[in-house]
């Protein structure tokens, strides 16, 4: 039995050594032949594909991308208002609201202002140069020094530049943060005008060479009674400045709380380094 056994084994042994080998390595060449023109016929099948109308997937890629494509939706200019204070003084005030615009703002804003008296009459005129930050609402305040002004008008002029803001891709305007600490607003002493205070910090990584402040005063129904710009500078990572004004009281109101709002220009990369 076991010769038997043997004997059909060193058959099989023969067997495979012949015809399957031969017929394996057929194949295999055979395959590789085969491959190149599959793997290329293969290729331009899914370029045509991946361009094809008929690819939804392609549909939705191209709607992506559009969507990140900033498109200029405009801002709008307010309208004016006016705050009477003591002694016949008046602020006139507007706003210019950049909120459509989330991935646009305008560096440099170039804007002419325009004190009218009731007449419409233009007494006092200034082009004044700054910026619009996107989704920023921006104010203008104008202090006409005397009783005529009533009125306002605010154009922007041609030097004004749109510019493409990502805040995906923006690695320090995200870092700005200026804490306002303790606003407090109050009498001089002699009980003729008024003293607003505040402690500024800057609480990021980064120094900031100009800094902007709007500062307003309300009344307990939280109404404008005063309404002032100024412009701080060099305002390091981790440094504390003290903001004080002193400001004409408002007629007929009493001032109960201050609002400081810190802008800064990060559309300008001169304006923020990294500490």
């Amino acid at each position: 039995m076991f010769e038997k056994f043997g004997y059909n084994l060193e058959t099989i042994s023969i067997y495979f050594q012949g015809g399957v080998r031969r017929s394996v390595l057929i194949f295999a060449g055979v395959c590789l032949v085969l491959l190149a023109p599959f793997y290329f016929f293969g290729q331009l099948a899914a370029n045509f594909w991946s361009n094809s109308d008929l690819n939804s997937s392609r549909v939705v890629l191209k709607s992506f991308v559009s969507a990140k494509v900033a498109v200029d939706l405009g801002y709008t200019i307010g309208r004016p208002q006016l705050v009477p204070l003591e002694g016949k003084e008046t602020v006139l005030y507007t706003t210019i609201n950049n909120k459509q615009n989330t991935r646009i703002g305008y560096n440099p804003f170039v804007y002419r202002v325009q004190i009218l008296d009731q007449n419409k009459a233009v007494i006092d005129e200034k082009i004044e140069e700054s910026y619009l930050l996107p989704g920023q609402i921006k104010y203008i305040v104008a202090d006409p020094k005397n009783d005529r002004g009533s009125d306002l008008r605010v154009t922007t002029e041609p030097r004004t530049q749109a510019v493409n803001f990502n805040p995906e891709s923006d690695t320090l305007s995200s870092r700005v943060n200026i804490d306002v600490r303790n606003p407090l607003v109050k009498e001089t002493a002699d009980g003729k005008a008024l003293e607003l205070t505040a402690t500024l910090k800057n609480t990021d990584l980064v120094d900031l060479y100009n800094v902007d402040l709007l500062y307003i005063v309300r009344d307990n129904q939280d109404r404008v009674i005063g309404i002032g710009q100024l412009k701080v500078q060099n305002i390091f990572s981790g440094e504390e400045k003290n903001f004080f004004v002193t400001y004409p009281k408002p007629l007929f109101r009493r001032a109960t709380k201050l609002e400081i709002t810190p802008s800064v220009n990060y559309l300008d990369t001169n304006n923020i380094r990294l500490r």
